[in-house]
């Protein structure tokens, strides 16, 4: 058994789904940004190389798709962590103290005396990431144009660099330890379904048949 949740559609009427595991969903769709963007690299690396050995890139369109694959796959791996804390504190049946993503997970694991693997290599690549997220949600002059050899602070010079793809590659790796010790402690400490669910519930709203 799992629990429904109801809407209602001003044309379609009543539509109920089932409640998914929000973490999940973002931490899949982390993972499909950053398939893509690393395919995106291998197109950068196919440019030609101009007479100073370099590459340029002109095309804004390409850019564009760099950017978006990038901030999709920093802010989908943020979330799923948010998620992930927020799962752990509906069991607590309380809500979580701290307010930041860092904080709110190492409260959510210790609460359950889980290793938030801090401590772990691994770990840095969720740190990198908050900070690229802070710099694309916080623009300013020292995050969007600058020169010299903090390139690597700036969101697209990230993503264009082999930096972004090998933080996220440390991300996945804390993230699937953290997951699975949590995944553990739920099959070790296994609850009955406590779902307030009354059966026989029919919507009373006009609903839009679908067409044939």
């Amino acid at each position: 058994m799992f629990p429904m949740l109801i809407l209602t559609h001003a044309q379609y009427g009543a539509i109920a789904y089932r409640w998914p595991q929000h973490w999940a969903f973002e931490i899949s769709l982390a993972d499909e940004s950053f398939d893509k963007l690393a395919a995106l690299h291998l197109e950068v690396l196919a440019l030609p190389l101009d007479e100073s050995n370099m590459r340029n890139i002109f095309d804004l369109d390409f850019l564009k798709k760099i950017y978006c694959e990038g901030t999709d796959m920093v802010s989908h791996a943020i979330r799923a962590v948010q998620h992930l804390g927020q799962t752990m504190e509906i069991r607590m049946g309380r809500e979580l103290e701290a307010t930041t993503a860092l904080e709110r997970i190492r409260e959510a694991a210790s609460c359950f005396g889980i290793n938030d693997y801090s401590g772990h290599p691994s770990y840095e690549g969720f740190t990198e990431l908050l900070q690229i997220r802070h710099a694309i949600e916080h623009p300013k002059a020292s995050n969007v144009f600058r020169v010299g050899n903090d390139w690597d602070k700036m969101p697209l010079a990230w993503m264009l660099s082999e930096r972004g793809l090998q933080a996220y590659e440390r991300f996945r790796t804390w993230f699937d330890l953290l997951v699975t010790d949590w995944e553990n402690y739920c099959t070790a400490n296994a609850q009955p379904a406590s779902f307030d669910l009354e059966r026989g519930i029919e919507s009373t709203m006009p609903s839009k048949k679908p067409e044939n």
